[in-house]
Parts: structure tokens; sequence; C-alpha cells
């Protein structure tokens, strides 16, 4: 994940210990092959789970590209994945106005895999 600093919006609402980047509270100092072993792309094989990857296209926090990156890398793995990037959505969903319609994509999706085992 590219370094990025922390938002703005973040800044006034944290206490100063956790004032700092998100992907330093993510991987705690870890370097080399042990950053790249925290990585999910690092682990993605063609017998990867189903995965529906579903992101904010305004995330502030995790850009859209790492999931993207992801489910391009489970699609070039030949797993299935399902992704969904949703239009004027922040981090955790933040500026959706139906999150009962994410929860239910996931139930649907988990319930369309569990019928297919």
């Amino acid at each position: 994940m590219p370094r990025r600093g922390l938002p703005p919006h973040l800044t006034t609402v944290l206490p100063p210990e956790m004032a700092v980047a998100p992907e330093d509270h993510l991987t705690r100092g870890l370097t080399g092959s042990a950053l790249a072993d925290a990585s999910p792309i690092t682990h993605v094989t063609a017998d990867a789970p189903p995965f529906l990857i579903v992101h904010g296209a305004n995330d502030r926090v995790v850009p859209h590209t790492q999931s993207e990156a992801l489910a391009a890398a489970l699609h070039t793995a030949g797993a299935p994945v399902r992704f969904e990037l949703l239009p004027d959505t922040d981090h955790v969903f933040g500026g959706h106005d139906d999150i009962d319609t994410i929860v239910l994509m996931s139930v649907d999706h988990l319930v369309e895999q569990l019928r297919r085992r």
C-alpha cells in the first residue's frame, strides 16, 4: 500500500498516540519478507475461498486500488471473486445511504457460495 498520512478528518478525533499513518498500525514495524507476508496478495492461490470485496470509491484511509489489486490477483489465479466499488462511499462505508443493501449483498453472496458446496 502506498504510504499515506492520516486523513485530516481523523486527526481531530484520535488521541495523539493513535494519530499515525494507517499502514503503521497495520504493520507495526514489519520489514522485508515479514512485510510482504502481511499482504493478502502474497497468499493468493487458485484454492482461495470465494471472495466478495466491497470498497468505497472515496475511501480516504485505504485506497480502493488496494482492493482492485487483490481482486485482480484472485481473478488471475482462478479464484472466485466479486468486486463491488461503491460510489460516494468512504472508509467503512461512510456516506453510503443504504447499509442494509451492503449487508444483504454480503448475505446473498454467502448463501450463493454455500449452495454451490
